[in-house]
């Protein structure tokens, strides 16, 4: 099932508010630091059990809902692996 290029630019929306870095990818160390910008907004000491846990959680994210996507294996998903991950699994 192919999805509607509405569904594409929401998706699209979402994917790069996962880009933390802002260089076109969405990687593992995104979510690592998007896990410490979370801790550290949440007032958590860094390096704490309590950041280390916010921090593995964001980690994940990247486990469960972006490294399937990376088709190439280089340890990044870009939005058109990530819209062909997505578009598999609404699919499937």
């Amino acid at each position: 099932m192919a999805i509607s290029e509405f569904v594409k630019r929401k998706l699209a929306m979402a994917y790069y508010r996962f880009d933390h870095d802002k260089d076109g990818v969405v990687t593992e160390s995104d979510f690592v630091h998007l896990g410490q910008e979370v801790a550290r907004l949440r007032g958590v000491e860094p390096g704490s059990v309590e950041a280390d846990r916010i921090v593995e959680a964001h980690r994940g994210w990247w486990d469960a809902y972006f490294k399937g996507g990376d088709a190439d294996g280089d340890g990044q998903v870009t939005l058109e692996e990530y819209l062909a991950f997505v578009g598999a699994w609404v699919g499937g």
